[in-house]
Parts: C-alpha cells; structure tokens; sequence
C-alpha cells in the first residue's frame, strides 16, 4: 500500500478526486505547475486543526503513505508529502499537485495545477482558483475530508507508531510521539537554549537521523 498509495474520494455527486503518492518530483517535468491560491491552511486553523494535528497527520501519512519527501524548508519546518490529484467535476478533469508540508505551528496546503508545457501562463505567479474544474469551496471540502479520512482510519486500526521527534527551529516547537506518555505531544519554547537541550534530550531516546529538508528557495524550484 505504502509504495502505490492510490484513494479515490467521492465528494458529492458531481465531484471525484483521486489522490496518489508521488514520491519521485522528476515525474512533473513534462509539465507546467500553475500555483492556485487557496486558504486551506487557514481554514484549519480557524476551524477544525486539532491540538495533536502537526504529529497526528504526520504519523497517519507515513502509516498510510511511507515515508515523507524532502521539499520542505528545514528551519521553518520538519516533513512534507507530495500527491497528484485527478479531479472529476462535471464530467469535466483536471489534474493537481498537492503538497503538504509542516510550516511552523501549522500544515500548509500548496496546490498546483499541472498544464501542458505550451500553456502560456507563468509558473511564478499565483492564479486564483477556477471554479468550473477545482473551486476554493472544494479544495476546502477535499482537503478537511482527505484529513479526516486518513485519521479515522488510523484510529480504527489503533495504530500506535514509533516513537518520534519533530522540530521548527524558527519559532521553537517541538512535536512527536511519546513512548512514555503513549501519547502524541507539541511542546513550544520562548528560550532557544532550552530548546536545543530538550531537542538533544528527546533525540538521545530515539534511533534518530539527521534531517535532509532543503531551503525555502530550493523548495520552490524543485516542486
């Protein structure tokens, strides 16, 4: 399942997506990816990102998925998945990168739409959503029910993953799964040098390996 992790979401009647692993970011080249703006992630915050959802949705995408990609900003956060979404609307299909990404306090939701190279518009600029093919209201919808999805279903297998630690340097916090507390934790510091010994501390007790994130520039010129 991990290595050809394919999920097929019927949303409403006139709205299919099907989402699919992809772990290898040649497989973009013979295209362009138009960036759509979107506020997913705002909306998560605002409405319904639990306290535990930076490890929970870690430990379910890794469970689900395997392992996480390496396209994420390695100061500012600590794991990102990339998918490809084919999304049916109207009879009518469009296709999608979808990259998840830890940022901070918070999961970012980066959304692309992927178009023949012939396609005139710029990579480098925003495009507002098209409503006839992938609305807002619908990137919304998919992204809350694909979440809910895959922590339902970790939940109904009551899977307990290993122990592990993740980090942001940049506004020092620190999350993970405890073996001892048999529980999903999120700890936040003001005092960087307590946080670099608690960082010390927590990796001490795991089979830790050093993380191979990339800066925010190389993030935006590899996806």
């Amino acid at each position: 399942m991990k290595n050809d992790f394919v999920l097929c979401l019927k949303l409403n009647p006139s709205l299919n997506v099907t989402i699919k692993r992809i772990k290898d970011h040649g497989y973009w080249k013979p295209w362009k990816k138009i960036p759509i703006l979107n506020s997913v992630c705002y909306d998560f915050i605002g409405n319904r990102y639990p306290y535990h959802g930076l490890p929970k949705l870690y430990a379910a995408l890794t469970h689900f998925t395997g392992p996480g990609d390496r396209w994420y900003d390695d100061y500012k956060g600590s794991y990102s998945f990339t998918f490809e979404l084919v999304v049916e609307k109207n009879c009518v299909t469009s296709r999608y990168c979808y990259h998840i990404t830890h940022y901070r306090s918070y999961i970012d939701f980066s959304i692309y739409q992927i178009v023949s190279d012939t396609d005139p518009r710029n990579t480098s600029s925003m495009v507002e959503p098209n409503n006839d093919l992938f609305s807002e209201k619908d990137m919304l919808y998919f992204s809350n029910c694909f979440y809910h999805c895959l922590l339902k279903n970790m939940e109904e297998e009551n899977y307990v993953p290993e122990p592990f630690v993740k980090f942001s340097q940049s506004n020092l916090l620190i999350f993970g799964y405890s073996d001892k507390l048999k529980d999903y934790f999120i700890e936040q510091y003001d005092d960087e040098e307590k946080f670099n010994k608690e960082i010390k501390t927590k990796e001490n007790k795991l089979d830790w390996k050093e993380r191979d994130g990339f800066t925010e520039s190389r993030i935006m010129e590899a996806i």
